[in-house]
């Protein structure tokens, strides 16, 4: 190797015949390997983690670019080839790409690749850079999307108002989709009521608004917070809900900033059961009406003089 590919070895850390090290590199803090690829042959020099990431030795692969790209998935080569044209055809200097490649034993790993472009006089000379797995990032990433899909679907199919009330920002920051089966606004129209939300709170139940706020604010993490009010629907009437509420976030000095909540519907509920009251009421004035009709009429058969026979019709 002569001293220009020395030196160029070393600036990226690649293993030379003889190399015995000394400060730890890269890939001994970050498992990541380390390439250095003459675009000019094809040929690529490998270091670090090579192993530890991909089941090869550096020794038992040859020593060409066209050997990783073989091992790169179809459906991520397409893409990786139109980015490194594109980078090479603008005159780019750095890249950065996320994609799957294969291990030894045949399963696919992702990884993420940062690689910096030599030009010299107007012709890109040398690629370098490094290659992390990702691989257990990415299975996070894709457990919490699942994890996250699932929820919804949860969210989504429960029949009552599921909602996160932010207590410093006196608004709604989420609401399900069953707040427009219920009230006619949309989950963006609830967020866009902000401050405003409280507005539409029956008045009654608007006056003692702080008074529930500040008890919220006191809520110990297993406290659930049960509540009726009244709020005005997208056509001006005022529907019943019936809330439960807890603690769902905190700030970092254990004040609560955050308060999920699920709403039911209970407007029929309420509705019936006053019907029944005003029924109940309304019977109770009857029986009330015929006692008194009773007692008038005892009271007239007491007053009339002795022999007077009165006598069912026949």
């Amino acid at each position: 190797m002569d001293g220009s590919a020395r030196a160029r070895a070393e600036e990226a850390e690649l293993p030379l015949p003889g190399f015995t090290g000394g400060a730890a590199k890269p890939w001994e803090i970050v498992p990541a390997i380390s390439f250095e690829v003459d675009l000019l042959t094809g040929t690529t020099a490998r270091a670090g983690a090579f192993e530890a990431i991909t089941g090869f030795r550096v020794d038992e692969v040859p020593p060409t670019s066209s050997w990783w790209r073989d091992r790169v998935h179809p459906d991520d080569l397409v893409e990786q080839t139109a980015r490194a044209q594109e980078v090479l055809g603008s005159g780019g200097t750095q890249y950065q790409a996320t994609y799957r490649v294969r291990h030894k034993q045949g399963h696919w790993l992702h990884v993420w690749e940062h690689g910096v472009v030599t030009w010299d006089d107007g012709r890109p000379v040398r690629l370098t850079g490094c290659t992390l797995d990702v691989s257990s990032f990415k299975r996070a990433e894709e457990a919490a999307l699942r994890s996250k899909t699932v929820l919804e679907r949860v969210v989504s199919a429960l029949p009552d108002l599921l909602y996160i009330y932010d207590l410093d920002a006196q608004r709604n920051v989420f609401s399900n989709r069953e707040v427009l089966r219920i009230l006619g606004y949309s989950p963006d129209q609830i967020a866009a009521m902000g401050e405003r939300l409280l507005d539409f709170l029956h008045a009654d139940d608007r006056a003692v608004a702080p008074e529930r706020q500040a008890h919220l604010t006191r809520l110990s993490d297993a406290e659930v917070a049960e509540s009726e009010v009244r709020m005005r629907a997208a056509d001006g009437t005022f529907r019943w809900l019936r809330t439960r509420e807890v603690v769902f976030e905190r700030h970092a000095d254990g004040r609560v900033k955050q308060i999920l909540g699920i709403a039911q519907d209970v407007t029929a509920l309420k509705e019936g059961a006053e019907r029944l009251a005003r029924s109940e009421a309304e019977a109770r004035a009857r029986a009330d009406e015929l006692a008194r009709e009773r007692h008038r009429f005892a009271q007239i058969i007491e007053q009339m003089p002795m022999g007077v026979v009165v006598a069912e019709a026949p």
